[in-house]
Formats: structure tokens, sequence, C-alpha cells
């Protein structure tokens, strides 16, 4: 996919998420789950994907993730900081990684694209379920009609 095409689903609207969540079990960390939910726009699956991962021993971490042609170009981490690697400086707790500041102005997606940029997530973004809404938000996916998500670990304020 190329970055243009990227910019003009995620600016066009139309975009949807289908189907609740189905949670997965990780095969390689225990107590990890993943759910991994297409993006469509009008009703086509446009190669693009949400994918959450929780924890079930740390109710507080959450990763969400935009993935186009299987590589992450944006994301939303409800934990620890993270080195923002252009301007050197360390943003402590929740962050995000907008696609626009971290995919290089060139025509393909690259394969080894790592998310060097981020941003601290607003303060007021808490629960999970907020951090959701902002991420489907800033992506132009529109709301589902199933959130609040049903999470691994049940109901309440994460």
């Amino acid at each position: 996919m190329t970055r243009d095409k990227l910019s003009a689903l995620l600016s066009g609207g139309g975009l949807t998420l289908p189907a609740r969540p189905s949670w997965e079990e990780s095969e390689a960390r225990a107590g990890e789950r993943r759910a991994k939910l297409p993006v469509y726009h009008l009703g086509a699956d446009v190669g693009l994907k949400i994918v959450i991962v929780v924890f079930l021993n740390d109710r507080s971490y959450l990763v969400l993730n935009l993935i186009a042609d299987r590589r992450c170009v944006s994301r939303i981490c409800m934990t620890g900081g993270h080195n923002d690697m252009q301007s050197m400086s360390f943003i402590e707790g929740p962050h995000y990684h907008p696609w626009g500041l971290n995919l290089p102005k060139i025509d393909r997606i690259p394969k080894g694209l790592e998310l060097k940029r981020a941003v601290p997530l607003d303060p007021t973004i808490v629960t999970h379920d907020q951090a959701v809404d902002f991420f489907l938000a800033e992506l132009g996916i529109d709301s589902p009609r199933w959130l609040p998500m049903d999470w691994p670990y049940g109901r309440g304020i994460f």
C-alpha cells in the first residue's frame, strides 16, 4: 500500500469495523490476548487491520495498532514511556505514534518501518474504551455500535 493510498483511506470517510473483536490467546506470551479487526471501506476489506493487545495479569496494559501491509503504521501505548527518536526526548506514560509522523515521505510503506515518533496521549484519556474511541477517531474509522468493548477480563474502569 502506498502512503498516498493510506492517506486517502484515512481521510476519506466510510471506514468501519464490521465485527466485534474475538480475543485470541497468544502462543508467545502467557496471559496475552489479541483481537484483530479488519477495517472496511464502504463495505469492502481494504487490507487494514486494528490489532488490540492486552494482558490478563496487567489490566492497565493496552496497545492499539493500525496494520497496513503487515506493518504497524500507527499505535497507542497505554504503557510506560517512550523515547521519541527525532526530538531525543522521553515521553512519560501513555503515548501515541501518529501514522503521519512515522511514515517516511516515500511512495511505499517500507518493510522495516519503525514507529520512532511519538507524542504524549491526551491526559484525559484514562480508560481503555476512551483510548479505543480516540484511536478510531484519529484514523477516521466510524465508532462501531458494539462499543464499549467486551474486554477479555470483563468490564470495569479499563
